[in-house]
């Protein structure tokens, strides 16, 4: 295990536990040494030396140790774990017990795992206590451990019919309740508490200007027990707004913290499972999280530490499970459970990542004393001083044996003879390290660079070439290829592949049948699969394009336990892929998930984005948003599309509201818009809606009217915290309305009229009446009508129907 390893457990009380080959304790400051394989080598050569020296000057030549160890009475203990091999925070508790344990020398400790991340149902719970029941009925068990609170609730509810009278301690129950442990006299244990408080002091020190914390919390059973903790907490900072993002999807959290001001810290706590069901393991969260954040980052639990937090008064899985080792041990040497009551002391240690917190400009001199720094460069003493005082030590042991030896040249010659063997041995061995070291830097540097490149790369068909031919570069192999899935998940169709037989494959649409060959095993199991010598693999399916493939290595591509595809490499020696290729293609595999998981993600935002935008064109709708703080309106393209103009006429999407005044608004109306503007400023609802018509100025001179909705968020202290809404141009719709004003002004005369003339008793009123209403209608000043009727003697006289006046 080296220092520097990401997955870094990151406290104190490990590290003390952690020996090198001398038995020397590594000290907390080493945990920032960034050491290298030749470094390591030469600190380990030094401590050879000096182990056999001080063996051949103390010790006869040819005798031998005698050894003895001593046999007690050995304790079973059995430790139920509430989820999963691999889960950090629990593997971390366990370790913790086995480490303290281990110490102890006489206890047998049995492990089982609940799995309850994964299923959770009363009706499995059921299962796994008849399959305790039978496994456990006769096992004499002298103490039963559980972890996290999953475990101990299935404890309370069964601990009497599977293990009655043994005593129980629990560690990791999250802000214990003691009312639970009536009845329960025999249960004792650890409250997991976690240091909220001094997480958000600490990043309150460090970000004074900061004024909203926003909370990422689940709603399991452990984020509800850390809510309630916040409920009285956050009275405790009035001058802190504090926003909860809980029952929500994965995507809600990264948009939202992802458009946070330079003002807001993100804390996060703990999100296994979102809003829509999907899980995430603390490093898929964490990650997520921290990447999408445009704020830092604190947490509360080391578990997160390494993936992009700044840090925290971080609580750690490690050490509570070493405390609860040694209330155990209390127990079995023979104290009563009930006189020990729950230990609900905070046990956290301040810890940082040197990397983040250069990203956000967190200096080392701020941090609080004593704190464990990930990866802080150190000063070329600190770095080598193990190996520095080892070689330092063993040349004055030496020297000293020469003088001891100088006495007695029988033994002188002994040792001459084994030191000379020792370095044949140390050599062969420095000869071996070297070149892991080199093998291993090209494959760190292959996977840097790979996901460096894959995390700019948004299309599948250019990150698929980018991957193959880097990694067969980077590694020298005979062939490296690429597949993903088809939509039935069927076969394995290649994507990519290197070379001419790489094309030439491409180009017949090859394919793998799933479970087929090495390809389709490791699809099919989502686990590696290493051939060293094909011929001798009844697996292996041989290709006439690549005839000197004679080792194969295949890795899925995955993300948790869905497998989307297969990186494929071949070479052409025998024995040529080791697991230390696998290591480094895991790594790259990984990467190339994710990059393919971001890309089909960048399509659909796309093609939502272009439905959106023409969903808006089409119903000429623009949105906006406006900083009332800054004077500021941030518009969009559809926007100023309704405007008839654009952004680079208009000189960007942000102007201030006199410039919009003075661009769009038309000056008649300037005022009623005023009139809407003080009644938001004079609101005091915390979610506040109004709506005005008024006439606006295109681009093109011409006059129109927009419909303004205009929507205000406060505060609990009434500030504004948004300021939002949309115009919609309603001009066709304000003409078509004056068009119908007018046709039922015209309706109204003609009924009018109609009635009127139903009124009168000779043709000639009826024609007076018609002719004067029709022009009063029309605004005509005079209308005349002139009928000619037939009479008896074929004469024609005129009558006249005057309107308003007739010369």
């Amino acid at each position: 295990m080296t220092l520097n390893n990401r997955k870094f457990n990151g406290t104190r009380s490990l590290l003390f536990k952690i020996r090198s080959a001398d038995s020397t304790p590594i000290q907390p400051e080493d945990t920032s040494m960034n050491l290298t394989k030749t470094k390591k080598a030469a600190h380990k050569f030094a401590l050879i030396i000096l182990s056999l020296s001080l063996l051949l000057a103390f010790f006869p030549i040819d005798g031998n140790a005698n050894l003895a160890q001593a046999q007690g009475e050995r304790k079973q203990v059995l430790y139920i774990n509430s989820y999963h091999p691999g889960y950090k925070f629990s593997d971390d508790i366990q370790k913790g017990i086995t480490t303290a344990f281990l110490e102890q020398g006489n206890i047998t400790l049995r492990v089982e795992y609940l799995d309850t991340k994964r299923l959770n149902s009363p009706e499995y719970l059921e299962e796994i206590n008849q399959l305790f029941k039978l496994k456990y009925k006769d096992a004499n068990l002298d103490l039963v451990i559980s972890s996290d609170d999953a475990a101990l609730n299935f404890l309370f509810q069964n601990a009497d019919t599977l293990f009655p009278d043994v005593p129980v301690v629990f560690v990791g129950a999250n802000y214990f309740d003691e009312t639970r442990l009536k009845g329960y006299e025999r249960f004792t244990g650890i409250s997991e508490e976690a240091d909220i408080r001094g997480t958000i002091d600490l990043a309150l020190g460090l970000h004074p200007t900061v004024r909203k914390i926003v909370v990422v919390n689940d709603i399991s059973v452990t984020g509800q027990n850390i809510h309630r903790a916040f409920d009285t907490l956050i009275l405790e900072y009035p001058q802190i707004t504090f926003e909860f993002l809980e029952d929500v999807t994965m995507d809600e959290i990264r948009q939202r913290i992802g458009t946070l001001p330079q003002d807001s810290l993100v804390l996060l706590t703990i999100f296994s499972k979102d809003k829509a069901g999907s899980l995430f393991e603390y490093d898929q969260f964490t990650s997520l999280i921290a990447e999408s954040s445009s704020v830092p980052v604190y947490g509360t639990w080391d578990f997160s530490l390494g993936y992009g937090i700044v840090g925290g008064k971080l609580t750690s899985g490690y050490t509570e499970g070493e405390r609860g080792a040694n209330l155990a041990l209390r127990i079995l040497a023979g104290e009563d459970p009930a006189s020990i009551p729950v230990d609900k002391q905070v046990k956290s240690q301040y810890m940082f990542d040197y990397k983040v917190m250069e990203k956000w400009g967190v200096e080392v001199s701020s941090l609080p004393k004593d704190s464990i720094v990930l990866d802080r460069p150190v000063s070329f003493y600190e770095e080598n001083m193990g190996a520095i005082w080892g070689v330092l030590i063993g040349f004055i042991v030496l020297f000293s044996i020469i003088v001891f030896l100088a006495i007695n040249n029988n033994q002188r010659r002994m040792a001459q003879i084994d030191l000379a063997a020792s370095n044949r041995d140390l050599k062969a061995v420095q000869g071996s390290l070297e070149q892991r070291v080199a093998e291993r830097t090209k494959a760190l540097t292959t996977s840097t660079e790979v996901s460096r490149r894959l995390s700019t790369i948004l299309d599948r068909k250019q990150l698929v070439s980018e991957v193959v031919n880097q990694v067969r570069n980077a590694f020298g192999y005979y062939h490296t290829q690429i597949y993903f899935y088809d939509d039935a998940r069927q076969n394995l169709v290649m994507a990519g592949g290197t070379g001419e037989a790489g094309e030439m494959m491409l180009a017949q649409f090859h394919k793998v049948a799933t479970g087929r060959g090495l390809v389709g095993r490791a699809a099919e199991t989502n686990e590696p699969v290493l051939v060293s010598n094909t011929f001798l693999s009844p697996e292996w399916l041989p290709n006439s394009l690549l005839p000197e493939t004679k080792s194969e290595l295949a890795i899925p591509i995955s993300i948790g336990d869905q497998v989307l595809g297969v990186l494929d490499v071949q070479h052409d020696v025998i024995d040529g892929l080791q697991r230390e290729d696998v290591e480094a293609l895991v790594s790259i595999a990984n990467q190339v998930a994710i990059a393919v998981q971001n890309a089909q993600s960048y399509t659909e935002i796309q093609r939502s984005q272009a439905l959106l935008s023409e969903a808006l064109r089409a119903a000429r709708l623009g949105n906006w948003e406006y900083d009332f703080e800054k004077d500021l309106f941030t518009f969009t393209d559809d926007f100023y599309s309704i405007f008839r103009t654009t952004v680079e006429k208009v000189g960007g999407y942000k102007i201030s509201s006199a410039d919009y005044s003075k661009n769009f608004v038309h000056p008649d109306d300037a005022a009623l818009v005023g009139i809407e503007i003080q009644k938001v400023l004079e609101s005091k609802e915390r979610f506040f809606t109004t709506r005005l018509e008024h006439r606006i100025i295109f681009s093109d001179g011409e006059i129109g009217y927009i419909a303004v909705n205009i929507n205000v968020e406060r505060d609990e202290n009434g500030k504004i915290t948004r300021w939002y809404g949309a115009n919609q141009d309603i001009t066709e719709r304000r003409a078509l309305e004056e068009i119908n004003r007018k046709r039922a002004n015209q309706q109204e005369a003609i009924n009018l009229i109609t009635q009127k003339i139903q009124g009168t008793t000779s043709i000639e009123s009826a024609l007076q009446i018609a002719v004067r209403e029709l022009g009063h209608a029309l605004g005509m000043r005079a209308t005349m009508v002139a009928l000619e009727p037939t009479v008896s003697a074929g004469e024609r006289t005129p009558i006249h129907a005057d309107g308003v006046d007739h010369e």
